[in-house]
């Protein structure tokens, strides 16, 4: 059965790649100077969104207003709540592009399957603008130094991002789904400047977001966007992500290969770096049987179990400073690291790069 983006996200009060290349244009480091965000973005997983503030469904005068959480791990990745005084809330996840959850009537043991092509598109629209400009580089240069507003092309239309004499953004819209922004502030946890008001419009209706606690250098896992296990346990499973970016554990198996073609296949095979040594493998669900193979070396499993695995667009210098960080990072979050890393051979990676790190997390 079909449901509006505010019968889902409303809770009932009667229940209880982005680096630009090249030199930057004159526009685009205004751009970026208006914000107060460096030309180039750091390669860190330290760069999600979390918000709190409140909620208002429907004209001001007479909606519904209530306590919101977000936060946000990517171009697809969003968990939100809304909580109504009575305490009840709703809780929606988006994991993937055409995977989503709902956890309703304040119990979040309870996860129902439900996609929302309206969240997604939002939660699309907010990673862009909340990086703005980077990823724009290109399409700033080609616009002109009088431009005030550019598009783009994403999956399901144009993305457009709209800014005012002061160079910051006023509006944005996708597929349908347009957002005005104000109230330009820094961020609680960075010198650069975020907005706090979000009104919405789209296929559901009108809603105003307003936070008042704002930090852009969460490090989120990619298991807060999931469901958890029936055990209450975070779902580590693995999942392929192709060019998508990642941050978290998987639980998961590297097999090594004789060989591997020379990008990643269908099936994920690809060369990998570690310690000097170059080699062929893949990564694949605990319960996968071997990989097939035609002669040479049968597939050899790697003893280690929990990876953290980590997905990101750079280039290849960017993809090793960031393998030469990542076991800092682990310990930052209480994992117990067990080797080295390895790193997908950057020259080889047209979209993305991974680094997988054999580590036992903390709660295992």
């Amino acid at each position: 059965m079909k449901r509006s983006l505010a019968a889902l996200l409303l809770v009932a009060t009667a229940c209880g790649g982005d680096a630009p290349t090249g030199a930057q244009t004159p526009i685009y480091a205004a751009l970026c100077a208006a914000r107060g965000v460096p030309e180039l973005p750091s390669v860190s997983p330290r760069q999600h969104l979390r918000a709190i503030g409140f909620v208002e469904f429907g004209a001001a005068e007479q909606g519904v207003r209530q306590r919101a959480e977000i936060w946000l791990g990517g171009p697809a990745r969003m968990r939100f709540k809304a909580s109504a005084e009575n305490g009840a809330r709703n809780v929606f996840l988006v994991t993937s592009p055409g995977v989503g959850w709902l956890s309703p009537a304040n119990n979040e043991k309870n996860w129902e399957a439900f996609r929302s092509p309206e969240v997604e598109r939002e939660t699309l629209l907010r990673w862009e603008v909340l990086r703005f400009p980077w990823g724009w580089h290109e399409i700033v240069a080609e616009a002109g130094p009088d431009a005030r507003s550019w598009t783009r092309r994403a999956e399901e239309g144009e993305i457009v991002i709209t800014v005012g004499d002061d160079l910051l953004a006023t509006s944005a819209s996708y597929a349908g789904v347009e957002v005005t922004l104000e109230a330009w502030q820094p961020a609680d946890d960075a010198p650069w400047l975020i907005a706090r008001t979000w009104s919405w419009n789209g296929p559901s209706g009108h809603r105003a977001e307003h936070y008042d606690e704002l930090s852009a250098q969460w490090m989120l896992f990619d298991d807060w966007f999931r469901p958890p296990t029936s055990e209450g346990l975070p779902d580590r499973s693995f999942r392929a992500v192709g060019s998508a970016d990642a941050f978290g554990v998987v639980q998961a198996t590297l097999w090594r290969l004789d060989s591997a073609p020379d990008a990643r296949d269908q099936g994920g095979a690809q060369w990998w770096l570690r310690d000097g040594e170059r080699f062929a493998a893949v990564l694949l669900p605990l319960d996968s049987p071997p990989p097939p193979h035609a002669g040479g070396m049968a597939p050899i499993a790697d003893a280690q179990r929990h990876w953290l695995r980590w997905t990101f667009v750079s280039d290849a210098e960017g993809a090793r400073a960031a393998a030469s960080e990542i076991s800092g990072i682990a310990r930052s979050a209480g994992m117990e690291v067990l080797g080295t890393p390895l790193l997908s051979e950057p020259d080889l990676s047209v979209n993305s790069v991974t680094i997988l790190l054999p580590v036992t997390p903390k709660d295992s």
